[in-house]
C-alpha cells in the first residue's frame, strides 16, 4: 500500500513535470498539409532509403518514401521547437472500416485470430532523425533513459509523444486494437517503455527479421500504468485519453 501511494503521488507529480518538458522541447501532430505530407515522406526517404538501406532509393526518384497505403493514413508528425524541424514521424493505418486489408494482416494471417480488422489501425513507419540518436547507445529508436542524467535526457522517451499523439487519434473511433510489424529492436524498446505487444504469429524476413505484434488499447494501457506509472501518465495525460 505504501507503495502504491508513494507512485499515485510523488511519481505522478514528477511525471507532469516530465511532460511540461517534454512539450517545451516536442510538439507531435497530425499532418495537415501537402507540405507536412512532403515532409514526412521526405524524412521517411531519408531513414528508411539512404540511413539503413532498407527501401530501394530507385523507386523513389523524387525522394519521397510513401506507398498504397499513406491513402489510408493518418501521418503524425514531432517536432523539434527549439530547431522547429521535423526529427520524427509514424503513420496510423485504417481499415476504413475493414474495406482496406491492413499490412499486417495481408503479411501474417493469423492476425485476425486475435483483432477485427475493422476496430484495428496499424502503427507504421516509425522513424527517428538522426539527429536526435547522435548519443552513444541510442541506436534507431533513441535510448530509454534512467531518468538520473541531466534535463534533456530525463525528458520522457522521444517516441512517447507520438504514442500519446496516436491515442489522441483513436479516441472516439471505435478503435480496440492497436498491430504492427516490428523489428526485435523496437520491440525491445516497446517494452522497456512499459508498452507491451503480443506476437499474433512467428517472425518473418520482411526487410529483415520482423514480428507481428497487437495489443488490445485498453489492457495496453492498464498494463503500462503498472510497469510504467510516469509513462502511462504522460502518454494519457494524466488518464484524460485513453
Amino acid at each position: 500500500m505504501k507503495r502504491h501511494m508513494q507512485l499515485a503521488g510523488m511519481d505522478e507529480f514528477s511525471a507532469a513535470e516530465m511532460g511540461k518538458l517534454y512539450d517545451q522541447y516536442f510538439e507531435a501532430r497530425p499532418a495537415y498539409t501537402a507540405e507536412d505530407h512532403a515532409a514526412v515522406f521526405t524524412l521517411r526517404y531519408k531513414v528508411l532509403c539512404e540511413e539503413r538501406l532498407l527501401l530501394s532509393m530507385s523507386q523513389y526518384p523524387n525522394h519521397q518514401e510513401k506507398d498504397e497505403h499513406d491513402e489510408h493514413a493518418v501521418p503524425l508528425m514531432l517536432w523539434h521547437r527549439p530547431t522547429e524541424k521535423l526529427v520524427g514521424c509514424m503513420r496510423l493505418i485504417a481499415s476504413d472500416r475493414g474495406n482496406h486489408v491492413l499490412p499486417a494482416f495481408a503479411l501474417c494471417p493469423q492476425m485476425t485470430e486475435s483483432c477485427e480488422m475493422a476496430s484495428t489501425v496499424e502503427l507504421s513507419r516509425l522513424v527517428i532523425a538522426n539527429q536526435m540518436r547522435r548519443r552513444q547507445g541510442d541506436l534507431m529508436y533513441g535510448r530509454v533513459m534512467d531518468n538520473k542524467e541531466d534535463e534533456r535526457r530525463r525528458l520522457p522517451h522521444i517516441m512517447l509523444g507520438l504514442c500519446r499523439e496516436a491515442l489522441r487519434q483513436i479516441q472516439d473511433r471505435n478503435i480496440t486494437h492497436v498491430c504492427a510489424i516490428v523489428e526485435p529492436a523496437l520491440h525491445i524498446t516497446m517494452k522497456r517503455l512499459g508498452l507491451f505487444f503480443a506476437p499474433a504469429g512467428p517472425a518473418m524476413d520482411f526487410h529483415g527479421l520482423r514480428m507481428p505484434v497487437y495489443a488490445k488499447v485498453s489492457t495496453l494501457l492498464e498494463r503500462l500504468r503498472a510497469e510504467n506509472p510516469q509513462n502511462w501518465h504522460f502518454v494519457t495525460e494524466g488518464g484524460r485519453l485513453g
